[in-house]
């Protein structure tokens, strides 16, 4: 398989990405505001970005626990999973779905 660079995504802090057809969707944060940019890839360009508005809600939490390395997991009781995030850097991980679990 050839990794060639199709195109810089201009986001700063990337946090997911999604292709869809000919459309790839960057989710992230770019100087510190939320951001959602499509890019085609027939075109090697932006096609779109949005600056996403997004209100404060609270979060239900089942399951929390913090370890001495700095990192809180998530999830895991009754939960689908189990996911962890850095609160310094922002870095997120989430462990493979579990089968059957709400």
């Amino acid at each position: 398989m050839n990794n060639a660079a199709l195109l810089a995504t201009g986001i700063s802090n990337p946090r997911a990405i999604r292709v869809v057809g000919d459309s790839i969707y960057v989710a992230g944060s770019d100087n510190g505001e939320p951001v959602i940019a499509e890019y085609s890839t027939s075109l090697k360009a932006l096609k779109r970005r949005y600056a996403l508005q997004s209100r404060q809600s609270a979060l239900t939490v089942q399951s929390l626990i913090a370890v001495s390395s700095g990192l809180l997991y998530v999830g895991g009781y009754q939960g689908d999973g189990i996911a962890s995030v850095n609160p310094d850097t922002g870095e997120r991980w989430q462990g493979p779905a579990v089968p059957g679990k709400l």
